[in-house]
């Protein structure tokens, strides 16, 4: 999660900064992964479209984060601590959602507090 701050002390644009973090991840997970697939069934249609899907999304997400993250305007520090903090509230709810895994009462709390610290970062 360090490259945004890094980006920003790059001096490098958004867009610049999407790029070279995008191409740099997907170097880093195809090399890996790649050989793994040997053997292994391909994703059935669906499953491939949505994954493809997510990833498009998440694309889009990298450049609008990118270019917050490189704006001299907007604090770096609480703008980073607040999108981890969404991407933690909302893991388990997109858990929940998709596979049925449901919450205990302390993970629910947790959430809460979550919601909590995106209140006091924000603000």
């Amino acid at each position: 999660m360090a490259w945004p701050v890094l980006g920003k002390y790059s001096g490098a644009s958004g867009a610049w900064i999407t790029i070279v973090i995008l191409v740099g991840s997907a170097i880093g997970g195809i090399g890996p992964a790649f050989p793994e697939t040997r053997g292994q069934v391909m994703p059935t249609t669906t499953a491939f479209g949505w994954l493809l899907l997510a990833g498009l999304v998440n694309g889009v997400a990298v450049y609008f984060y990118a270019v917050k993250a490189a704006d001299p305007q907007v604090p770096t520090g609480p703008f980073i601590m607040t999108l981890i903090v969404l991407m933690v509230m909302l893991t388990p709810l997109f858990n929940y959602l998709l596979n049925g895994d449901v919450l205990s009462v302390r993970q629910w709390l947790g959430l809460g507090m979550a919601l909590l610290a995106i209140f006091l970062l924000a603000g």
